[in-house]
């Protein structure tokens, strides 16, 4: 819920308030950014995010950006998270939030158009990939978060990398439970 709760609360503060918050968001950071880690943190090979922070093996989905990415495109006009309410609404996997903000006059930017490497400098995660769309890319993560953030409290991703290739080459081994907080055991 984390993750889409602050859209749909500035989302229910507009339309009460008339105050638009998004228009108050920098352009770089969580709430600009947040669909985005779908797309970099998801492995080729499985299809799924990255075994990291608060992604343990309970955790292998991937982010409910039905919940918010139409808003995320109608407030910040982004063409990624607008080609994905499209594409969710012609493949009939739109969720209800797609259906009430969707803009079909939004230009759309497929993700395979997106730079195949990003830096989230909030959680010091930088992600990069040889290309989009095949399970047979190379995929790999480097975490260095400052330790005053939540990434850099023990969650068990600071200061690790991964890569995989049609499997995992290099990266997490076990961990010690299965909730959202696993921690891994062994670290690279």
């Amino acid at each position: 819920g984390a993750v889409f709760t602050p859209f749909l609360a500035w989302e229910a503060w507009r339309s009460a308030t008339g105050q638009d918050l998004f228009a108050r968001v920098a352009t770089t950071g969580f709430h600009r950014e947040a669909p985005y880690w779908d797309l970099y943190g998801t492995v080729p090979h499985t299809g799924k995010m990255a075994h990291l922070d608060d992604t343990g093996p309970a955790m292998f989905r991937n982010l409910p950006l039905g919940v918010f990415r139409a808003i995320h495109a109608a407030r910040y006009r982004d063409g990624v998270t607008a080609h994905g309410v499209q594409s969710a609404l012609e493949k009939g996997d739109a969720g209800w939030a797609d259906m009430i903000w969707h803009d079909p006059a939004l230009p759309k930017m497929s993700p395979r158009d997106l730079p195949p490497a990003f830096h989230f400098r909030g959680s010091g995660h930088a992600y990069m990939r040889s290309r989009w769309g095949s399970p047979e890319d190379t995929w790999a993560v480097i975490t260095a978060a400052p330790y005053f953030t939540s990434y850099g409290k023990g969650q068990g991703g600071t200061g690790t990398f991964q890569i995989a290739k049609q499997g995992t080459l290099v990266g997490h081994g076990g961990y010690q439970h299965d909730s959202s907080a696993a921690f891994p055991i062994n670290q690279n």
